[in-house]
């Protein structure tokens, strides 16, 4: 879960915890075993922590697929 930074009408956790909700309904509904990301930052930025961190995971295998939601 990214979420950019200064996005108008949500604050941050709000936005976060919704995503959060509705990947996980889709993870739990399907058996899915997962792993969460989540930041906060600009997808122009490729050196974020989290996404480092994931990709990283996914080089090595660990994962089939990613599921993420874009708002």
């Amino acid at each position: 879960m990214r979420k950019s930074p200064n996005q108008e009408g949500e604050e941050t956790e709000e936005t976060l915890a919704k995503h959060r909700k509705r990947l996980l309904d889709i993870a739990d509904k399907n058996n899915w075993q997962y792993e969460i990301f989540q930041e906060v930052g600009s997808s122009m930025d490729e050196m974020r922590p989290e996404y480092q961190r994931m990709i990283n995971k996914l080089t090595d295998g660990i994962f089939d697929a990613v599921l993420s939601f874009f708002s």
